[in-house]
């Protein structure tokens, strides 16, 4: 008899070796009640206007995302919410434990919002996707992310908002006729958000963080 469970046990782990984990994707499902609302009213926010991303939160703290865009359900009693359906966690297994969050953004717009990380175990094979319990309310921020400029010895650090990784750095020798051109050095992510090294060696030099069009 031992035999017998040890061989099934062993058919049944090859046989699943290359399956994905799956999860899913929703602020509103069974044990999960987290709609995305705006900071400074507490609105509820919806419509294709807004955008959900799921993210996987590494080891060393950073993250990548593995699932989205989902659209937020236009306004009325789903307003607040997005249901994304059950997606693969690219280069994960089922049955493994990984850290998610959500991270909201607005097309076109400066809205960014992200929740609170949250652990599951992923599902996949003969397991269901699990909902993402222990997801809390997100509260998303509408305005422009601020720069914030260090003197770093002969250099200038220049820093924002991690959530703002789509904004485009630009620099001008002047204000009065400003000609806008990208600052073409790759940002670093650092503890403070995005940061940019530039040499500091002139006398007057004006940056600014513009949004690409949607």
């Amino acid at each position: 008899m031992k035999r017998l469970w040890l061989g099934a046990a062993m058919w049944g782990w090859v046989a699943g070796a290359g399956e994905v984990g799956t999860v899913n994707f929703a602020n509103g499902a069974a044990g999960v009640d987290a709609p995305v609302r705006l900071a400074s009213t507490g609105e509820r926010l919806a419509g294709e206007r807004w955008t959900a991303e799921l993210h996987r939160i590494e080891a060393d703290g950073s993250s990548r995302r593995v699932l989205g865009p989902a659209t937020l359900a236009p306004e009325g009693l789903a307003g607040g919410y997005f249901f994304g359906g059950m997606g693969e966690v690219e280069g994960s297994q089922p049955g493994e434990e990984v850290t998610l969050k959500v991270v909201v953004r607005e097309i076109g717009g400066w809205g960014r919002g992200e929740s609170n990380p949250v652990r599951v175990t992923l599902g996949g094979g003969t397991m269901p996707p699990p909902n993402l319990v222990g997801l809390e309310q997100m509260t998303v921020v509408a305005e422009p992310p601020a720069l914030k400029v260090q003197v770093h010895g002969p250099d200038l650090a220049l820093t924002w908002p991690a959530l703002a990784a789509d904004a485009v750095l630009e620099s001008s020798p002047s204000l009065s006729a400003a000609e806008w051109t990208v600052v073409a050095v790759e940002p670093e992510a650092t503890r403070e958000g995005l940061t940019v090294m530039v040499p500091g060696g002139e006398s007057e030099r004006y940056f600014r963080l513009r949004l690409p069009l949607p």
